[in-house]
Formats: C-alpha cells, structure tokens, sequence
C-alpha cells in the first residue's frame, strides 16, 4: 500500500503553498536527493509558478546537483511567468520539441492469462486454438509496444519529478501523471499507443511508455488549489496539493477527488493489476488533512456533473494552408479535422483532445 499526502491551500500565495508543501512531503526521505540530477516536468496546462517554484526550492534545498525543467509537446511556447521563474531560479528549460530523444525497450511482463468464459470466448475458434498453443508452451509474458521515445533529458537524469495540473481528459478520463506521459513522446509512438485504442490494448500501450520511467520518478505533485475540470470556478476550485513517491496511487486518489471510481479510469486499474503502483483507491493510504471533507465539499458540484460541464480544450485552426491542412488531417485518429464548404475546421464531437495536429503543424493549429 502506498501513500499520498493531501494537504489544504487556498490560494497560490507562495507561503501558504510552502506550508502546504511541507506538510505533503514530511515522510519524504530528503537524503535521496543529494548529489542527484532531478528532471522536472510539466503537463498542459502548466500548473501554477507557486507550485513549480517550490518543487525547485525543495529540490535546491536538499542538495539536487542539477535541476532541468522540460515541458509537454503540446506546449508550443513557455509561459511568461514560467520562464520568467526559471530565470530567476537559475535552472535551465528544455524543450522537449527540439531536444534528442533516446529508444527505449519496453520490459516484457507477466500476463495474467484470461479465464475462457471471460476472455478466449470472445475470440475466433482460430484465435482461440493458437491460444491454447500458447498456454500449453508456458508463454506468460508479454507486451503491447516493442519499444518507446522518450527525451534525453529525462533518460539521462537520475531522477525525474512531474508537476501537474489537476484537470479532467476526454481520453483517460483524468489528466493525471500517467496520462502525462503521452504528451512526452513523440508523433511515432504516440500514434502507436492510439492504434492500440482500436485493439482494446489502449491501457497497455499507455502503461508500456510510463514503465521505463517508473522507477526514476521520485515523487509527482498534483496542483488541485485550482483544478481545470470545468468551466465553472467555483468547482475548480478544490483546494488541495497531492504528493506522492507512486504515481499512480496520485491519479487514484485525483480521480475520486473529481467524481470517478478509481477503477472506472483504464490506467488505475490496468496499472495495480500490472503491479507498477497502487492505481485502485482501496490500495492507498493517505495522511494530511481529512480526505472525506476534501470529497464531500466537491461532492456538492461533481455529483450531478455531464460532459457538458467538463472543459474540453481543442485547437483552433489559426492560419489557412489547405496543403498541409489535409496532410495533418490524414494523421487524426477520429477524423476530427474536416472540410465544410470549402473551409477546414475540427469537429469538437469527434475531437479527443490528443494534440496530433498541434505537434505536426504548430504554426497552423493552436491551443488556446
């Protein structure tokens, strides 16, 4: 069982996230952190500078040789105030974008064999003979991706910290740290993770980029003081810092905070049954402030919550080249980018907010 720290903070001001902060990470063992390189990275959206500038004083503080900040693909331009904080820091900010990237093997894995009513019933009686061929050679491994990208940056530190913002996502169901990590890769291997979507292999392929890097996250941090699940402020508002050395048990905890089961978001589930972390809410302890006063307060707003309140953010198309419009939109996985009456512009039911066309064509499609 693994632990997360939830901590109260109301507003951003910098020392009433610093005590919040230092209430969240107490059982932290600071030693890990001496003489050590520590790549911190941000999702989109970015999470406060509050938070990111006490997660580097943390860091600076208990001796991190170096520190690195890098960002998702799908930042296509640092945050003034982000920068503005990392020159004053003195800590240097890659761009993922521009940066080298390193092949990485994806770890074979035991595989929990289905029962037959459960899983070889679904199959071909082809598909289900080669099964049992399988089963009878004792092969229990497996994997979905052969192998993932992932920057240089993050490979080469000893290592790495996700800072993210608290938010709701139209393909995982949470934005979580996790999911995050889609937003790491480049187009080759982000486009065989959705493949997978079509293959019910969706969860695997997700997991398979997040497991070269699990046993390098030291801790992640969730900005929840102001959440993005909605377009309502005052049910941004949840008031809350996860911390956490196990990532996962932080996207179980953020997804019942926002008004799911933790088994009903694919990565929870799929990733306790894997055995990378506590991903079942059942499975985590927590310390801090009483979890249940933190549920029942946004129980209030997310109890009776639609889609139709949930933020879905999607480009816009801000300059007109059909050219390489339609070479982008052969790339969308849901055929979200169309052409009405001779204009392009992207289907917001049928957009799932993963970005290919931001990463490919930066200069044309925008993220607001």
């Amino acid at each position: 069982m693994n632990s997360v720290g939830i901590i109260r903070c109301n507003s951003y001001d910098e020392k009433e996230v610093e005590e919040a902060f230092n209430r969240a990470s107490a059982p932290f063992d600071r030693e890990r952190i001496k003489g050590k390189k520590v790549a911190v990275y941000f999702d989109f959206p970015s999470p406060d500078t509050a938070i990111l500038k006490e997660v580097i004083d943390f860091l600076k503080e208990n001796g991190a040789k170096e520190i690195k900040v890098g960002a998702s693909l799908f930042t296509t331009g640092l945050p003034k105030n982000i920068d503005n904080l990392l020159k004053k820091e003195n800590v240097q900010f890659v761009d993922f974008r521009n940066s080298s990237y390193e092949r990485l093997d994806v770890p074979r894995r035991n595989a929990k064999m289905p029962n037959h009513f459960r899983g070889y019933a679904l199959l071909s009686p082809v598909k289900y003979a080669e099964q049992r061929k399988i089963d009878k050679l004792g092969v229990k491994a497996k994997r979905v991706l052969k192998y993932s990208f992932l920057p240089t940056t993050l490979t080469d530190a000893d290592y790495i910290v996700p800072v993210i913002k608290m938010k709701d996502s139209p393909v995982t169901k949470i934005g979580g740290v996790i999911a995050s990590t889609l937003s790491l890769v480049p187009t080759m291997t982000r486009n065989q993770v959705f493949i997978n979507k079509f293959k019910f292999q969706f969860w695997d392929a997700l997991l398979e980029i997040y497991t070269p890097i699990k046993d390098k996250i030291l801790f992640g941090v969730i900005d929840g003081v102001n959440a993005i699940i909605s377009n309502d402020a005052d049910i941004n508002r949840m008031n809350v810092i996860l911390f956490s050395e196990d990532p996962l048990a932080l996207d179980s905890v953020t997804s019942v905070l926002i008004g799911y089961r933790s088994r009903e978001v694919g990565s929870n589930k799929k990733g306790d049954d894997m055995g990378l972390g506590s991903g079942l809410f059942i499975h985590v302890a927590m310390y801090g402030d009483n979890f249940l006063e933190f549920r029942k307060e946004a129980k209030k707003y997310l109890r009776y919550r639609t889609d139709k309140a949930i933020r879905k953010v999607i480009p816009s198309i801000n300059s007109v080249d059909d050219s390489i419009i339609d070479r982008v939109s052969n790339f969308c996985p849901t055929g979200a980018i169309v052409k009405e009456n001779g204009n392009y512009k992207i289907d917001r039911m049928k957009c799932i907010s993963c970005f290919f066309c931001v990463q490919l064509a930066p200069d044309i499609f925008k993220i607001k």
